[in-house]
């Protein structure tokens, strides 16, 4: 979204009467900036941009004449994303949008027979309060996301509900194929700590409250042809687990990650017993 403000400023200076000439096909890209000045005077265009990229601060400055004598200054600090303090702390907040998308396959340990991998996709940063106390140490960030996760159910078992207990039943004899499955739409508030190490290499450790809002379950069966589909819904899930999360990313924000779950999603007694441990890929933007 900063990236888009800077190159729409630059954009339309480019179309006024005033404007320098730019070669074409020239596209600059900014991370993060903290501010931008765009100013015309003097027969000149000057345009300055400062910014911190994974702690690293830089400057971009750019100058051409132009053909009017019309003055005119720019200044735009991008909200949120000023650093706040100076000196030897190098103390600074921001805010970030869009980070640590992330997409795997879950594998279930300690759990009921018949429970088998899943998988997971979610973002857990739709919007991050960050804050990095020193330029070379590592940053904190608190988040607010949400995801998406599923268990199969297979291999003789299928899910069934007596009452409103969710159960792992063997599929009976008249029941040709079964297959079911667990879906769970949940909320995250991560706290991380992530760690630059060089260029392109950062790691990420951290804990993970979930909000669990909702939870349903399918089961498929087959006999003498006919498929039938059964929904179970109003399911007594635990509001409120947690994760522990790791990933390293090594490729401009792209890298692998784990999440272990040890806490029970149903409440006791209500539903199967499983833990999960999920592997996959996250893109830090």
């Amino acid at each position: 979204m900063k990236k888009q403000i800077v190159l729409l400023i630059l954009s339309f200076c480019a179309m006024l009467p005033a404007a320098a000439s730019v070669p074409a096909d020239t596209v600059i890209r900014f991370f993060r900036p903290d501010s931008v000045s765009v100013s015309v005077a003097d027969n000149s265009l000057t345009v300055k941009v400062s910014g911190d990229r994974y702690g690293d601060k830089y400057q971009y400055d750019y100058q051409s004449s132009v053909d009017s004598t019309d003055n005119a200054v720019w200044d735009i600090n991008l909200p949120f994303t000023r650093s706040q303090g100076s000196g030897k702390n190098h103390n600074q907040f921001s805010i970030s949008w869009g980070d640590n998308l992330y997409v795997g396959g879950t594998i279930h340990l300690n759990h009921a027979p018949g429970i088998r991998g899943g998988w997971e996709i979610g973002i857990d940063n739709v919007v991050a309060l960050r804050w990095r106390p020193s330029r070379r140490g590592p940053s904190f960030s608190l988040g607010f996301g949400m995801g998406y996760r599923s268990a199969n159910v297979g291999g003789g078992w299928m899910l069934a509900q007596h009452g409103k207990i969710l159960t792992v039943d063997p599929v009976g004899g008249d029941i040709d194929r079964a297959s079911s499955r667990l879906h769970l739409f949940r909320l995250h508030v991560p706290l991380m700590i992530t760690q630059r190490v060089c260029k392109n290499l950062h790691i990420r450790v951290g804990g993970v409250l979930n909000l669990n809002t909702y939870m349903s379950a399918t089961t498929k069966t087959e006999w003498g042809g006919v498929t039938s589909k059964t929904s179970f819904h109003s399911l007594h899930q635990r509001f409120i687990t947690a994760d522990l999360f790791g990933s390293v990313n090594f490729i401009e924000g792209m890298g692998v990650y784990a999440r272990w779950s040890p806490m029970q999603v149903f409440d006791k007694g209500w539903g199967p017993k499983f833990e999960a441990l999920s592997v996959g890929v996250n893109f830090i933007l």
